[in-house]
C-alpha cells in the first residue's frame, strides 16, 4: 500500500510547477532589454542530438515534429 501513496505524491509534485508557470507568466517572459540574445549557431544540431538521444529509434524523420506530450520522461 505504501508504493501507491508514493506514486500519488510524485504526480502531485509534477503538477505543481505547471500551475505556477501559468499563474505567473511575468517570470517566464523575458524583459524587453534582453532581446539582443543570440542563440549559438549550433543550437539546432545540439537540440537534435539531445532529442535523438532521448527518443531513440522511435523518432520520426522530421525530428522537430516529435510530439513531446506523448512521451513522459
Amino acid at each position: 500500500g505504501a508504493s501507491r501513496k508514493e506514486e500519488r505524491e510524485m504526480e502531485a509534485d509534477w503538477a505543481i510547477p505547471e500551475k505556477e508557470e501559468r499563474s505567473e507568466p511575468s517570470l517566464i517572459c523575458p524583459l524587453p532589454q534582453n532581446r539582443s540574445y543570440l542563440p549559438p549557431k549550433d543550437l539546432q544540431s545540439c537540440l537534435e542530438s539531445h532529442v535523438r538521444e532521448v527518443f531513440g529509434p522511435s523518432l520520426p524523420k522530421d525530428w522537430q515534429q516529435t510530439p513531446l506530450q506523448e512521451n513522459r520522461l
